[in-house]
C-alpha cells in the first residue's frame, strides 16, 4: 500500500520536488533518512586552500540536487564520518559562470580524498548562494558558516 505523509502519497517525484525546493526536512521525513548524494572527489582550482579552507570538489552521481547555497553536512568517508560544510553554486565572488560546483570543507581535517567515493548527507541549509565584494568577506562568511554548522551539529539526536 501507498505510504502517506501530510495527507498525500509519498512518491519519488514528491521527494525530488522537496529537494529541489530546498525543503530538506520535508524530504528527510518522506525518505526516513537525510537526503544525500554519492560523489567522487575531483581536483579543483585550489581557491579554498588559498583562503585557508581547503575543499574537496565533488562530482555528484545524483540526478537531483538542492538549491545553490551553503549547507551543514555529514560526510561518510572511507575511514568514517565527519561533519562539515558544503557549498553548491557557481562561485560568483570569483566571477565564475561555469556549471554548479559542489565544494565540501571538513574543518580541522587534513585528508587527501582525490578520486575517493563518498556520501554526503544534507542536514541543514545555512544560507543562499551570494556574491561577496572581496575574498576577505568570503573568508569571513566561511568562518561563520562553519561556526553555524558546528552549533547545529552539536545536537546528535536531531541529525541521526
Amino acid at each position: 500500500p501507498s505510504v502517506v505523509w501530510q495527507g498525500k502519497t509519498i512518491s519519488s517525484s514528491r521527494i525530488r520536488a522537496s529537494v529541489r525546493g530546498g525543503k530538506l526536512d520535508e524530504a528527510a521525513s518522506m525518505l526516513g533518512r537525510h537526503f544525500g548524494v554519492l560523489a567522487t572527489v575531483t581536483g579543483g582550482r585550489q581557491r579554498g586552500r588559498k583562503l585557508g579552507y581547503p575543499t574537496a570538489n565533488l562530482d555528484p552521481k545524483n540526478e537531483v540536487m538542492p538549491p545553490r547555497g551553503g549547507y551543514a553536512v555529514r560526510a561518510h568517508l572511507p575511514d568514517g564520518e565527519m561533519d562539515g560544510v558544503l557549498n553548491i553554486g557557481v562561485r560568483p565572488t570569483f566571477g565564475d559562470t561555469d556549471d554548479d560546483v559542489m565544494e565540501l570543507h571538513l574543518p580541522d581535517v587534513a585528508v587527501k580524498l582525490y578520486n575517493e567515493g563518498l556520501e554526503v548527507l544534507f542536514l541543514a541549509r545555512l544560507r543562499d548562494e551570494q556574491r561577496f565584494a572581496s575574498e576577505a568577506e568570503l573568508k569571513t562568511q566561511i568562518a561563520l558558516d562553519i561556526q553555524a554548522a558546528k552549533k547545529l551539529l552539536k545536537n546528535p539526536h536531531k541529525f541521526c
